[in-house]
């Protein structure tokens, strides 16, 4: 944002506006033969930069509310890239270090 206030907020109400809403996200969705970044986790921090740590705390409980619960913790388990000269499959090594 550099400085530009009113783009600051317009950006964080779009964010808001798109986002806030969000529960439960699919964790159990990851990994697609495609991810390179985790979208929920993606999705996480870019709330973590627009909402107050008291409001991330709420929202966050219900977005991964599986992780609260302490229940299914299977998406933890790093992907495997059955074949590295697969460019799609590959990505699933960024998918690893982004959840890292």
């Amino acid at each position: 944002m550099a400085g530009d206030r009113e783009f600051g907020s317009l950006l964080t109400a779009r964010v808001l506006e798109l986002y806030s809403s969000d529960i439960n996200c699919p964790l159990a969705y990851e990994p697609s033969a495609q991810d390179f970044l985790s979208p929920c986790i993606a999705e996480a921090d870019l709330m973590r930069r627009v909402l107050t740590w008291t409001e991330f705390s709420a929202w966050l409980t219900e977005f991964f509310p599986t992780l609260v619960e302490n229940i299914d913790i299977s998406w933890l388990v790093p992907a495997v890239v059955t074949d590295k000269s697969d460019g799609k499959l590959a990505h699933l090594d960024g998918l690893n270090i982004s959840r890292a």
